[in-house]
């Protein structure tokens, strides 16, 4: 599943969030030495904003440049702004999220360069280095847990060029024309107006399940 779930109080927190996300970044370090940017994108279970500004700001400890969505979104959305603006300097994203687990879940996905969700073989490695940080009482910083201390970073970064705050205005016209591009690919330019008959005169629901 790309990453980490566990129930929000009983086996997760802020403090156990930070382990994983340094785990994440000391392997795309050496994975990936040359690509020095991230993605970082939450869902909208609460405390996932936190939680996503928290991950952005020990990725800037690490010396990476990151991309930190300002609002709750999608994995595909996130991971496609990332491909196309970030390019070859990409290291991953890192989605806050549990995906389609039921509300008292939280999770990290970390999805690789290629945008693909990290294969077995990468969540393994991940998962030795976490274990690692674990059995050599690897301490926490307290200012990687502060919230002021975690918002003075980013707006630091944010200053200097490290950090960039997309905005929805940012991505969903980027995204928007990457479906549209496969869509007429796939099925030809005609399948838009088709489509738009088609909604103009159907109502349709859309169902985040628990916010994934």
């Amino acid at each position: 599943t790309s990453g980490v779930r566990a129930r929000w109080g009983i086996d997760f927190n802020p403090r156990e969030a930070a382990y994983v996300e340094e785990a994440i970044a000391l392997y795309t370090k050496a994975a990936y030495p040359s690509r020095r940017t991230f993605g970082v994108i939450y869902d909208t279970r609460l405390r996932g904003d936190t939680l996503a500004q928290q991950t952005a700001a020990l990725l800037l400890r690490h010396g990476f440049k990151v991309h930190l969505f300002d609002e709750a979104t999608a994995t595909g959305p996130g991971v496609q702004w990332a491909l196309s603006q970030v390019g070859d300097d990409l290291a991953g994203v890192i989605n806050i999220t549990p995906s389609h687990n039921p509300l008292p879940w939280y999770g990290i996905r970390y999805s690789i360069p290629a945008g693909a969700p990290a294969p077995t073989s990468v969540t393994d490695r991940i998962g030795q280095i976490l274990n690692d940080l674990k059995v050599q009482h690897a301490v926490v910083e307290e200012a990687s847990l502060d919230e002021a201390a975690i918002r003075a970073r980013l707006d630091s970064a944010a200053s200097a060029g490290l950090l960039r705050r997309v905005s929805p205005e940012d991505y969903r016209p980027v995204y928007a024309q990457y479906v549209q591009d496969i869509l007429t690919a796939v099925f030809g330019p005609e399948i838009l107006n088709q489509m738009r008959e088609f909604y103009r005169t159907h109502g349709y629901a859309n169902d985040d399940l628990y916010g994934s």
